[in-house]
């Protein structure tokens, strides 16, 4: 599963970061038509954050941890989500995704719920 850009924008601007997406176009006389960012760059060449790996899984924790909302996160999950993490210990293992890579994108979506639930 992809996380869906409505989640990948929630946690890159949780990250603190910007999400870079297209605005406008304005031409040039010498370039023609350019593309403006949201970032307010012209022909930005930054790439947002697609939250599909371990690494991007792991900045979202250490922004969680960092912040001092990662037991917060945690309660959420075995309030809202229909998981049994007392089976995997604290549940690192399960949401780490380290027995199941390919589950990255669900972890991330409970996140950007999890921020979204929060007005975040």
């Amino acid at each position: 599963m992809t996380p869906s850009p409505e989640t990948c924008k929630r946690l890159t601007e949780y990250l603190g970061e910007c999400w870079h997406e297209p605005i406008g176009t304005r031409v040039s006389e010498w370039h023609g038509p350019l593309t403006k960012c949201s970032c307010g760059m012209v022909e930005c060449p930054k790439v947002n954050l697609l939250f599909s790996t371990s690494a991007d899984l792991f900045t979202v924790y250490g922004k969680m941890v960092e912040r001092g909302e990662w037991l917060e996160f945690i309660d959420w999950i075995d309030e809202t989500q229909d998981i049994p993490l007392e089976q995997n210990g604290d549940g690192h293992a399960w949401l780490f995704c380290l027995a199941a890579p390919d589950q990255i994108g669900e972890r991330m979506e409970m996140a950007s719920a999890w921020l979204k639930e929060r007005g975040k």
